[in-house]
């Protein structure tokens, strides 16, 4: 086994954040960018015993199975039927099993972990969490952290944050004291590791998360989104037959709410023709691994599952992802897209370059995933932190708990009523298919999202007159000619008019690089309203402060896009 360049760069950064007195360190590769490859590879490479820890058995099989195609002996420490699972399944795909009880390195599942004060624990000289964005200093995964006082802990993950806001730095809730960041989704998928995908986003119809509050998790409030979802009285027909006009045939994987929609899903999927089957935490084991096999083997197309597979589930071969469920969790909405990423490659390329892995995916049976939006996921957390492969906002620090609604600095996307495509809002029409909606009644620019062709007259005319005032030569009232206010009145208008050119001079760049990006005026227009919170006619009568601030945030966002182009 070999790690890949961008892997290899991570575990070096890693190495080197141990050598400089970090005991606790985080590494961030994207969903599928071969996390468990990288710490099988720095637990084959150190000496000593070593732990590796996961949340779910389907997690523990998995880094078993890595280990085991490093040719690293281990212990399981889980229940039999996950030690089972583990021994079949690396029979099957290596012919002969690595499990040894009597091993110095020990998989094990964290509640099994935690139930037993074990007499190896005070050697452990390396232990790797999965998925460690679960960790904080005193939840069941700090905890077990806190098990091995002399071991170097390395936590992985795609997405180190949580809906909570808690910062896993132990300067905040966490434990971690240095992140080491590999390259980005978009990164990954221009050098043929990751595949691209085309997502559709399908208007929420009658479910209504405006009744749904967020809790201490960070996440929707689970009574209150089972109600609403269940209330809704097409969403699992619009699953199913979307699924049908999208992906039919293809494999799948549904996020369902509770085992009631799951029950639902699965029985309309049934109806349809779909091979299908329900896979939850309640599962029996045997009979979830059963399951899993079917899917593996394709004599099940389409999967629905209750909150299992949103991260770690490793089946290339998933096509299509389709949402039923709705989370305000960043995390587990980047985990579920990354299901649909894995590539499946034709063979007869060349896999050792960007171009080959490119054209095996685009020759082979998975030239793209499909993300299947019926709940709204990707429209708002697009734009609360940006696509689920861009270069994102990570940081071990704490920060303020998103509320519903919240929004950063991103144009908002909207999705096409007839293709389903999502775009960015700026746009008159949608860009994939060129279907116009109505446009809003002429009025007041934010009723037009800032599109000053679209104002009426008398409202254009006033903001025009507000615009053009800031400018005119200053009018001091004949009584306080003479008087210091007269001074004050003058300095204030100065100061104004040098703050307005300043802004104005920021707006005009900003507008000739929205030209030179092929933007019509009124989708400059747009954009600038949704980007700044303003149009651009009503920023003409701002005050001083409120003019520099603008021109200082204008200036920041031109360096900041023209830096990353």
């Amino acid at each position: 086994m070999q790690l890949r360049d961008f892997q290899q760069k991570v575990e070096t950064e890693v190495e080197q954040a141990w050598s400089a007195g970090h005991t606790n360190v985080l590494a961030v590769l994207p969903t599928g960018g071969g996390k468990t490859a990288l710490f099988s590879s720095i637990v084959a490479k150190t000496g000593g015993v070593r732990a590796v820890t996961a949340h779910r058995s389907e997690l523990v099989s998995q880094i078993a199975l890595s280990l085991a195609k490093w040719g690293v002996a281990h212990n399981i420490v889980a229940s039999q039927s996950t030690q089972r699972d583990c021994v079949a399944a690396q029979q099957s795909e290596l012919g002969r099993s690595f499990y040894s009880p009597s091993s110095k390195v020990i998989v094990s599942s964290v509640d099994t972990l935690l139930r037993k004060n074990y007499n190896w624990f005070p050697h452990v000289t390396l232990h790797v969490t999965d998925e460690g964005h679960h960790v904080l200093e005193g939840n069941k995964w700090g905890k077990a952290c806190a098990l091995f006082p002399n071991a170097r802990n390395l936590g992985v993950t795609a997405t180190p944050c949580r809906a909570d806001g808690r910062g896993l730095g132990a300067h905040a809730d966490g434990i971690f004291s240095a992140m080491v960041e590999g390259p980005t989704g978009r990164e990954l998928m221009d050098a043929g590791w990751l595949s691209e995908y085309d997502v559709y986003c399908f208007k929420p119809g009658d479910l209504n998360l405006a009744s749904v509050d967020t809790g201490s998790t960070g996440d929707y409030k689970m009574p209150q989104l089972r109600k609403a979802t269940h209330a809704s009285s097409q969403l699992v027909g619009d699953v199913v037959q979307t699924y049908l006009k999208y992906g039919k045939g293809k494999r799948g994987i549904t996020f369902a709410v509770d085992i009631e929609q799951a029950r639902e899903l699965n029985s309309a999927y049934l109806a349809a023709g779909v091979a299908s089957d329900i896979v939850t935490g309640n599962t029996p084991a045997a009979q979830r691994a059963s399951t899993l096999k079917a899917y593996r083997d394709g004599r099940i197309v389409q999967l629905v599952n209750v909150d299992l597979f949103g991260e770690g589930f490793d089946v290339p071969m998933v096509e299509v992802v389709s949402m039923a469920r709705a989370t305000a969790s960043f995390a587990l909405f980047c985990q579920q897209i990354g299901r649909a990423l894995r590539p499946v490659y034709a063979e007869g390329f060349d896999l050792l370059t960007d171009a080959g892995r490119r054209m095996a995916i685009a020759a082979g049976p998975k030239p793209r995933g499909i993300i299947l939006d019926h709940v709204g996921n990707y429209v708002q957390h697009a734009v609360m932190m940006g696509l689920p492969e861009g270069k994102l906002p990570w940081s071990l620090d704490a920060r303020e708990r998103r509320s519903k609604g919240a929004s950063d600095d991103g144009v908002p996307l909207t999705s096409c009523e007839e293709c389903g495509r999502p775009y960015e809002r700026f746009y008159r029409a949608c860009p994939h298919c060129g279907h116009a909606p109505k446009p809003a009644e002429r009025g007041k620019p934010e009723q037009v999202d800032g599109d000053l062709e679209l104002l009426d007259k008398a409202a254009l005319s006033e903001m025009l007159r507000e615009a053009g005032r800031c400018m005119d030569s200053v009018q001091v009232p004949r009584h306080l000619l003479g008087t210091p206010a007269e001074k004050a009145i003058i300095n204030r208008h100065h100061a104004r008019f040098a703050a307005q050119l300043d802004m104005r001079d920021a707006i005009a760049a900003w507008g000739g690089w929205a030209k030179a990006d092929g933007l019509a005026d009124h989708e400059a227009q747009r954009k600038f309203f949704h980007t700044f919170k303003v149009d651009v006619l009503s920023a003409q009568a701002y005050g001083a402060a409120d003019a520099a601030a603008l021109a200082s945030k204008v200036k920041e966002v031109i360096l900041k896009e023209r830096t990353e182009t």
